[in-house]
C-alpha cells in the first residue's frame, strides 16, 4: 500500500509539474501582428499594429538576445526592407496584454502611434517581425496578402488585398488572438468587401463542411449608445487650439472605439480615426481637441458625423451661426446653444440675449410692445384727427354770392322804392 501511496504522489506532482510546464510555455508567446491598413484617404496612411500576448512587457530592443525588426517584401521580392528596426532603442516595449503601433510618417490624423518611419505597406506585400538581421534573422511572425510570391507569410496568404478604409485583423475567439500559422485561415477584412460577402452568401460545397466556419468570423456588433453630447466651434481664444468635441457614453458599460471615426461635414471634410485601444468608460465624456483631430470646425455653418467601423453614421449634429466662446450642447428636447462650457462634464444650459435659440422667447415677448404700437397708432390718429378740427374747413363761395345778388337786388329795389315816395310827394305839392 504504501509503494501505490508513493507512486500515485508521483504521478500527482510529475501531472501537476507537466501542467505548469505548459502554462509556462503558453505565457511565454511571441508578439503577433493583428492588423495592417495599407490606406486611407492618401496611399501612405498605412500602420501595424502588433501585440503582446503575454503577462510581461517586451521589450524590442532585448528578445531572447536579439532585436527585433519588423520587414516587408514586395510581390516578387527576395530580399528584406526594414519598416522599422529596434537594434537601438533600448526603452521600446509592447506592454503586457498590450498593443505596439507603427505608422507612416506622414499618417498625420492617427494618434497614439509609438513609432513612425517613412516606409510604406502596399498591395501583394509581406511583412514580418524577424530577430536581428534582414533576410536571415529568426521570423517571429508574418502576415501576407494579395497575389504574391515571397517567403513572408504563414501557410496560405490572405487572399485579398485590404483597400482603402479596409483593415486587414486577426481573428478573436472568446477574446484570445487566433494563431493557426496559416493568414487565409487566421484573418479577416473590415469591413468586408463584396468578394468576401459574396463566399458567405454563396459558399462553395468545400465551404459549407463544417471545417469551413472557421473562414467566417462572427459579424461583428458595435455598440450603440454614443453620442455627440457638445461642441465648441469658436471659441473666445485661438481656434486652432481651442476648438473642440465631445462624445457621451450613454451605456453602463465601457466601450471600445477602436477603429470608429469622426468628420465634420461641411467644406474641407477632415476625418479622424480612434486609435487601437481607445475606450469610453459607462456613463463616461471623451472630449477630442482640434490639435488631435486635425478637425476645422466652420463659425458659420457644419456639423459632425460619428461613425462605426462598419462604416454606419452612428449619431450626427449640425449648427449654424455659432455665437463666439458658446458651445452647442444636446439636450433632451434639442440642442442649445450655451455660454457655459462643460467639457467633460454633464451640459449645463445658460444662455446670453444675443444666443441664436432665445428666438422662440423672443417671438412670444413682443406681444406688449405690439399693442403699445397699437395705442401709439390710436394716439397719432387721435392727434391728428385733432389737428385736423383746428384747422378751418374750406369756406365755401356760393353763399356769398347768393347774398351777394340778394344785397344788390335788395339795394336796385330800396332805390325805386325811394323814387316813386319822392314823385309822390311832388304831385300832391302840385295840387
Amino acid at each position: 500500500m504504501r509503494n501505490l501511496s508513493r507512486a500515485a504522489a508521483i504521478l500527482f506532482f510529475f501531472g501537476w509539474w507537466v501542467d505548469c510546464s505548459l502554462s509556462f510555455s503558453a505565457q511565454a508567446a511571441n508578439p503577433l501582428i493583428v492588423e495592417v491598413q495599407i490606406a486611407r484617404e492618401k496611399s501612405s496612411d498605412d500602420f501595424i499594429k502588433i501585440y503582446n500576448p503575454t503577462n510581461s512587457d517586451i521589450y524590442l530592443n532585448n528578445y531572447q538576445g536579439s532585436y527585433f525588426r519588423l520587414v516587408k517584401r514586395t510581390k516578387t521580392g527576395t530580399k528584406d526592407y526594414t519598416i522599422k528596426s529596434w537594434s537601438k532603442d533600448s526603452e521600446a516595449k509592447i506592454p503586457a496584454n498590450g498593443f505596439y503601433l507603427w505608422a507612416n510618417k506622414d499618417y498625420q490624423s492617427l494618434s497614439n502611434v509609438n513609432t513612425l518611419t517613412s516606409q510604406t505597406v502596399a498591395s501583394n506585400n509581406g511583412i514580418a517581425l524577424r530577430l536581428g538581421p534582414e533576410n536571415t534573422g529568426t521570423i517571429v511572425d508574418a502576415v501576407g496578402w494579395g497575389d504574391f510570391n515571397n517567403i513572408l507569410f504563414e501557410g496560405n496568404p490572405f487572399p485579398e488585398n485590404p483597400s482603402p478604409n479596409q483593415r486587414l485583423e486577426r481573428k478573436q475567439i472568446s477574446g484570445v488572438y487566433q494563431d493557426t500559422n496559416d493568414n487565409s485561415q487566421d484573418f479577416y477584412l473590415n469591413p468586408p468587401s463584396e468578394q468576401s460577402l459574396a463566399k458567405i452568401q454563396t459558399p462553395s460545397p468545400e465551404e459549407s463542411q463544417p471545417e469551413s466556419k472557421l473562414e467566417t468570423p462572427n459579424p461583428i456588433i458595435y455598440s450603440s449608445g454614443i453620442i455627440i453630447n457638445e461642441i465648441l466651434p469658436s471659441p473666445v481664444g485661438p481656434d486652432e487650439t481651442e476648438e473642440w468635441s465631445e462624445i457621451f457614453n450613454q451605456n453602463s458599460f465601457e466601450v471600445d472605439l477602436s477603429g470608429w471615426q469622426i468628420s465634420d461635414t461641411v467644406g474641407k471634410i477632415t476625418t479622424y480615426s480612434f486609435s487601437m485601444g481607445t475606450k469610453i468608460l459607462p456613463q463616461g465624456f471623451l472630449v477630442l481637441s482640434r490639435p488631435t483631430t486635425k478637425i476645422t470646425l466652420n463659425n458659420d455653418r457644419d456639423g459632425l458625423n460619428l461613425i462605426q467601423p462598419n462604416g454606419k453614421i452612428i449619431d450626427s449634429a449640425s449648427y449654424e451661426k455659432a455665437p463666439r466662446g458658446e458651445s452647442y450642447n444636446r439636450t433632451d428636447s434639442g440642442w442649445a446653444w450655451s455660454t457655459t462650457l462643460t467639457p467633460g462634464s454633464a451640459n449645463i444650459i445658460f444662455f446670453s440675449s444675443t444666443t441664436p435659440q432665445l428666438k422662440t422667447e423672443e417671438k412670444e415677448e413682443p406681444k406688449p410692445e405690439a399693442e403699445s404700437l397699437k395705442i401709439n397708432e390710436s394716439k397719432n390718429k387721435e392727434e391728428v384727427a385733432a389737428v385736423g378740427e383746428q384747422i378751418p374747413k374750406e369756406i365755401s363761395f356760393l353763399p356769398f354770392l347768393i347774398a351777394l345778388v340778394i344785397a344788390i337786388f335788395s339795394g336796385i329795389i330800396i332805390l325805386i322804392l325811394k323814387r316813386k315816395t319822392k314823385d309822390f310827394d311832388f304831385s300832391k305839392k302840385l295840387e
